[in-house]
């Protein structure tokens, strides 16, 4: 465990990962009080990221549930594993074995399918696992209040089995885009807290420690952009996995600074969306890319 926000913050940043303060407190706290730590914000603003650099950091096991529409309990727990029990079934038939022990037996763990949330609960790692539960929003919202009930107190019941409790509770880290709105229990089970958009000095640190040998002023020019892009309300503007991509991309290309040729050629590592990128090429490049250029010239 990490005795203060800065041990966490360094950490962190070993594994490449630049925390701003108010989310490495609310990562820290979370982590102190055994409480998942719920990171909300618009795609690509290294919420995973984070998550993923927490286990390293810890030097945890990292365990990933990612949600979709129509995720299930089941899905996100466990089943069982019915070949295995009805094999069972039929050799204790064959061997005229009591029906009771049998049954038993067919209902314990070793006739689980373990799902990630499971599998975080009775992990017994020397080091307790990470639990990533990532896009929380793209599920139902009546999974939001069994995500709640299950992080709260760190069990679930499995029909036919029991209440499987954690001995020693994972580390919990819930992401969200944002595309709607969470339930207030899920949100009460966590401390929260929100990531914007990185400001230029910080996308800046994340570029130079993420792209190793990029250019300083190219690394400049790459963030002021892209700050620029932000402001112009595309549909999905750049996150901070577009920035990266976009840096690496020209490193690979030995680009030390942009350029409206450049820029046109390399687009795809910057804007997702058609309509996005229709839009961009309507627009007067040349003064865009020179505010970019000057303001780190």
């Amino acid at each position: 465990m990490f005795e203060s926000i800065d041990a966490l913050a360094e950490k962190l940043a070993a594994e490449r990962y630049v925390c701003d303060r108010a989310t490495c407190t609310s990562v820290y706290l979370a982590l102190r009080t055994n409480r998942p730590v719920l990171l909300e914000g618009e795609p690509g603003v290294g919420k995973a990221t984070l998550g993923q650099s927490l286990a390293r950091a810890l030097g945890s096991r990292l365990i990933v549930l990612t949600c979709h529409e129509g995720i299930d309990e089941q899905e996100a727990v466990s089943e069982w594993n019915v070949a295995r029990q009805l094999l069972r079934i039929q050799l204790a038939g064959a061997n005229r074995e009591p029906f009771e022990r049998v049954e038993h037996e067919v209902a314990g763990r070793d006739y689980l399918i373990e799902r990630p949330l499971l599998a975080a609960l009775a992990a017994g790692d020397a080091e307790p696992p990470v639990l990533l539960v990532d896009g929380v929003d793209r599920a139902e919202r009546r999974f939001d209040a069994f995500l709640a009930g299950v992080l709260s107190t760190f069990s679930v019941t499995i029909p036919g089995h029991g209440v499987v409790t954690a001995k020693r509770p994972p580390r919990v880290v819930v992401t969200s885009d944002s595309s709607r709105a969470l339930d207030n229990h899920l949100k009460s089970a966590c401390v929260y807290q929100w990531i914007d958009h990185p400001k230029f000095e910080h996308e800046l640190q994340i570029l130079v420690a993420r792209v190793p040998g990029i250019s300083p002023k190219l690394a400049g020019q790459v963030c002021n952009f892209v700050d620029r892009l932000r402001e112009a309300g595309f549909v999905r503007p750049p996150g901070i996995a577009e920035t990266l991509a976009w840096g690496q991309a020209l490193s690979v290309l030995h680009r030390t600074e942009l350029t409206p040729e450049i820029v046109d050629q390399t687009l795809g590592c910057l804007l997702k969306d058609r309509g996005d990128i229709a839009r961009f090429r309507g627009q007067p490049l040349d003064r865009m890319l020179g505010r970019a250029v000057d303001r780190v010239a």
